[in-house]
Formats: C-alpha cells, sequence, structure tokens
C-alpha cells in the first residue's frame, strides 16, 4: 500500500513538472525586474514559467527605467491590460498580448511599432524614431505620438479623444473624428489644417507653415498658433480661456470674448487692440506697432507692451503686478500701485495731456453703433455714438479681412458699400476711442 502512495506521488510531481513550460528572458535587465516581481515563478536556472498563475494572470506589468533593451517574454502575460515600459533601451517590441489596451513605450529607440492589439485604448509612444505607425485599432482614444519622425498619420479611429502629433515632419493631418476634444500638431511642416470637430476644446498648432485657421470649435478652451504665417484671425469661440497668437503677420485681432484670461499676442504688425475683457489677467503685446491701449480690466496682474511706439497709458489697474515699457515713448505713469515691478524706472504724470485719455463709453464697454439698412442689398449706413479717432474692419464668417479703414475724427455717419461682395453673412468691427465692438451685416 504504501509502495502505491508512494508512486502516486511520484506521478504527479513528475506531470507539475512536465506541464511546466520554463522559457529564457534574454534581457538580463527585464529577466531582474521579472524575479523581484514573481521570484516563484523561475527555476533555479533563471527560467521562467510560463504557466505560473501569477504570470497567466498578471493584468499589470510597470517596466520603466530599467535599461531594458528587449521585452521578448511579455507575450506570456495573457491577460496583461496595461504596459508601462518608458523610458529604456527598446529598439522593438515583440508582440503584444491581445488583452492589452494601454501601452506607454515612451522614450526608447523604436523606430517601428508591431501590431497593435484590436482592444488599445491607450498609445503612448513619445521620443522615440519612428518614420511611420501601424493600422491605429478602433478602440484607440489616445494617442501620443510627439517627437519622432512621422511624415503621416493613418486613419484616425472614429473613437479617438485625444490626439498629439507635434515635433515630428508632418505636412498634412488626416481627416479628424467626430469624438476628437484635444489636438496638438505644433513643430510639423503642416501648411493647412482639416475642419475642426464642434468638440475640440484644446487646439496647439503653433511652429508651422499656416496662413490661415478654419472656423474654430464653439468649445475651444485653448488656442495656440504661434510661430506660423497667420495674416488674420477667425472669429473667437465665446469660450475661449487662453489665446497664444505670437509671432504672426496679424495687423488687427477679432472680438476678444469676455471669458479670456490669458493674451500673447507680441511680435505682430497690430496698431490697436481691441476691447480687453473684463476677466483678462495677463496680456503680452510686445513688439507691434501700438501706439495706445484700450482700458486695462481691474484684473490684470501682467502687461508686457515693450517695442511698441506707445506715448501714453490709460489708467493701470490697481491689481497689475508687471509692466513692461522698455523701447516704448512713455515717460512717466498715470498712476502707481505697491504691488508694481517696472522693467523701467519712470515718475507719476504730472501733466494730464500725458495720459491716455480713453474716450466713449464708460469701463470700455461694447460700441452701441447702428446698422441700417440691414439686411442690404448693397450700401450699409452706420451712425456711430460718439465721434473720435478709430477704424473699422469687414470680414467674412472665416475671419478673413475684406476692408478696413480709418474712421476721421469729425466723422458720426458712414457709408459701407458692399456692392462688390457676394450675397453672405458679413462681420464688421468697429475700433473708436479705445473701444471696440462687432456687428452682423447680412448682404442679400
Amino acid at each position: 500500500m504504501k509502495k502505491f502512495i508512494f508512486t502516486c506521488l511520484l506521478f504527479v510531481f513528475f506531470a507539475n513538472i512536465a506541464k511546466a513550460q520554463f522559457v529564457e528572458i534574454p534581457d538580463v535587465n527585464f529577466r531582474n525586474a521579472l524575479k523581484v516581481k514573481y521570484p516563484t515563478c523561475f527555476n533555479a536556472s533563471d527560467m521562467m514559467d510560463t504557466t505560473c498563475g501569477l504570470i497567466v494572470n498578471e493584468d499589470t506589468l510597470i517596466v520603466q527605467g530599467k535599461n531594458i533593451y528587449s521585452l521578448e517574454g511579455v507575450q506570456y502575460f495573457k491577460k496583461l491590460k496595461y504596459l508601462d515600459c518608458f523610458f529604456n533601451q527598446l529598439s522593438s517590441l515583440p508582440i503584444l498580448p491581445s488583452s492589452l489596451t494601454y501601452l506607454d513605450c515612451y522614450s526608447n529607440q523604436l523606430s517601428s511599432l508591431p501590431i497593435l492589439p484590436s482592444s488599445l485604448t491607450y498609445l503612448s509612444c513619445y521620443f522615440n524614431q519612428l518614420s511611420s505607425l501601424p493600422s491605429l485599432p478602433n478602440s484607440l482614444k489616445e494617442l501620443y505620438c510627439s517627437y519622432n519622425q512621422l511624415s503621416s498619420l493613418p486613419i484616425m479611429p472614429s473613437s479617438l479623444k485625444e490626439l498629439y502629433c507635434s515635433y515630428n515632419q508632418l505636412k498634412n493631418l488626416p481627416n479628424l473624428p467626430s469624438t476628437l476634444i484635444g489636438l496638438g500638431c505644433e513643430g510639423n511642416q503642416i501648411s493647412i489644417l482639416p475642419s475642426l470637430p464642434s468638440s475640440i476644446t484644446i487646439l496647439y498648432c503653433s511652429e508651422n507653415q499656416l496662413s490661415s485657421l478654419p472656423t474654430l470649435p464653439r468649445l475651444l478652451i485653448e488656442l495656440s498658433c504661434n510661430n506660423n504665417q497667420l495674416g488674420s484671425l477667425p472669429s473667437l469661440p465665446s469660450s475661449l480661456f487662453l489665446i497664444d497668437c505670437n509671432s504672426n503677420q496679424l495687423s488687427s485681432l477679432p472680438s476678444l470674448p469676455n471669458s479670456l484670461f490669458f493674451i500673447e499676442c507680441s511680435n505682430n504688425q497690430l496698431t490697436n487692440l481691441p476691447s480687453l475683457p473684463s476677466s483678462l489677467y495677463t496680456l503680452y503685446c510686445a513688439n507691434n506697432q501700438l501706439t495706445s491701449l484700450p482700458s486695462l480690466p481691474d484684473e490684470l496682474r501682467i502687461l508686457d507692451c515693450r517695442r511698441n511706439p506707445l506715448i501714453c497709458l490709460p489708467k493701470l489697474p490697481n491689481r497689475l503686478e508687471y509692466l513692461g515699457l522698455l523701447m516704448t515713448q512713455i515717460h512717466c505713469l498715470p498712476n502707481n500701485s505697491s504691488n508694481l515691478t517696472l522693467d523701467t524706472i519712470l515718475p507719476i504724470c504730472t501733466n494730464p495731456s500725458d495720459i491716455c485719455q480713453i474716450t466713449g463709453l464708460a469701463n470700455n464697454k461694447n460700441l452701441d453703433f447702428k446698422l441700417f439698412p440691414n439686411p442690404t442689398n448693397g450700401t450699409v449706413r452706420i451712425e456711430l455714438p460718439y465721434i473720435g479717432d478709430g477704424n473699422w474692419i469687414l470680414s467674412d464668417i472665416s475671419g478673413r479681412q475684406l476692408k478696413a479703414d480709418n474712421i476721421a475724427n469729425n466723422e458720426k455717419l458712414m457709408e459701407l458699400n458692399l456692392s462688390d461682395l457676394p450675397s453672405g453673412t458679413y462681420f464688421i468691427t468697429i475700433q473708436l476711442g479705445g473701444n471696440v465692438s462687432t456687428a452682423k451685416i447680412v448682404k442679400l
């Protein structure tokens, strides 16, 4: 009887040995990382048991920054969903588990990617040497592929919500899915953007070759389009929180929404600024052709207007903390505050003529001008609320400037001839005495 029991136990032992499948993990650093986490899944010869329950049932593997050259062996993690292998020395990836939903291989030396699992929802492959991407699974929601050598992108999945492909060699973008929320394509060679989905809230398209922007989504919160060749901007959505249009060829800005908190419009050809929103906290407008500024909102903390031909300043907000005035013609301040830091030392003005007198409506409100007839067959008359120096700009629905002229300081009734324009909707922006407003004109 004892002999029989011993024989059975021996049979079970050898059966388990036969069932176990041991493989070598070639990369020593990857092997050591796995041994630390799954010590019972390795034998005395440092071979990994691919049938080990800890391996087979693992759903998360994090091996970041361990100087790994190869992930050979990861394919045995049959239920793996989350793989984080960024900041290693990987030049390629093995076949990935079909269950994978999250892959972060940021900052390696990858020149290509394998076929991506159909369940993948997140892919980050920043800072590699990728010249192309494989077909993207329909389940993908987030794609981060900036800082590679991509010259084109594959078809975007209909489920995609985030696309960041900055600093590659892209000349154009594919059609964007209607679900997209965030788009970053800075530092490429793009000359035309495709139509933007109405769902987009963030658009970063700086450092390209754009001469115009498409219609901006009404939900847009952040717009960064600096270092392009933009001659004008389209109408800005009412939800906009931040705009950076630094270093373009802008001669004017459209009406600014009340939601704006941050404006960077330096290094353009601006001769005036529209009415500033009351919520504005930061304004950078250096290196333009500004001779005056509109009324400054009470919330303003930072104002940089260096390298402009400014000759006077309006009243400074009590909360202003920094004022940049180098290379202007300002020789005194209208007032001061205890928290103000200046880039040059100036006295307080003693002569009222040295202070910009913002005429017109109080608190820099919109101009209440009148248009008639509207709709019109050709000529529209414009009645201004008061007399003063200013200018007007006529643009189409895309924000493209069509006509512009100055307003004489004795002119209160103007006529605008639209007979040379096709039927449609247009916008006229009038700036007068530091105040500004925009109205719609319908040409029949």
